[in-house]
């Protein structure tokens, strides 16, 4: 049981298999072994819940870490994440505030002065009770007075003027011309 740069290969217990630098299916580049400790995940239990539901992780090199939900590219930290198990095995989170449906979760982790990622598994947030207005993003980030903003995300009504929106304490114009 160890690790070797290249190809990766699965075979079946009927002997069907499969390696990443075959003419089967998508050509992967190979595997790089190198002396990197991360953390890893192996189970989140349960893998989905509403909002501030809690969430157990297991794995390894999880001691002192941060959990996550979404991808590497975008995420939210979970709430009051607790990864203080000195075997470093185990922790837990509780789900953020985040869009309801398919996502993810991971741990990040400082090991030896580096911040590393783990891998990340399948999470699916559920939609919370009365689930209102959510903001993913607005762009732009700056801008002044009657200048339009993009303001995107779920659950903001049905129909233009059935919600508001506030700037700080400023409440927006919402006078738009007819389309």
């Amino acid at each position: 049981a160890g690790v070797a740069s290249g190809s990766i290969k699965v075979v079946t217990k009927d002997g069907s298999e499969d390696i990443t630098s075959d003419d089967y299916g998508p050509k992967i580049p190979d595997f790089i072994a190198n002396s990197i400790s991360r953390p890893g995940l192996c189970l989140i239990s349960p893998n989905k819940g509403a909002l501030s539901s809690s969430v157990s992780y297991q794995g390894i090199n999880l001691y002192s870490g941060q959990a996550y939900f979404g991808n590497y590219q975008s995420n939210v930290q979970g709430l009051d994440s607790n990864f203080s198990h000195p075997s470093g095995l185990s922790g837990t989170a509780a789900t953020p505030n985040i869009r309801s449906g398919e996502s993810g979760s991971f741990v990040v982790n400082n090991i030896s002065g580096n911040q590393e990622r783990s891998n990340y598994l399948k999470f699916v947030k559920e939609a919370d009770p009365n689930d209102g207005p959510f903001i993913i993003s607005f762009s732009p980030a700056q801008g002044t007075a009657g200048q339009y903003v993009t303001i995107t995300g779920s659950g903001f009504g049905g129909a233009q003027g059935s919600s508001h929106v506030y700037f700080a304490s400023a409440e927006a114009n919402y006078s738009f011309p007819p389309v």
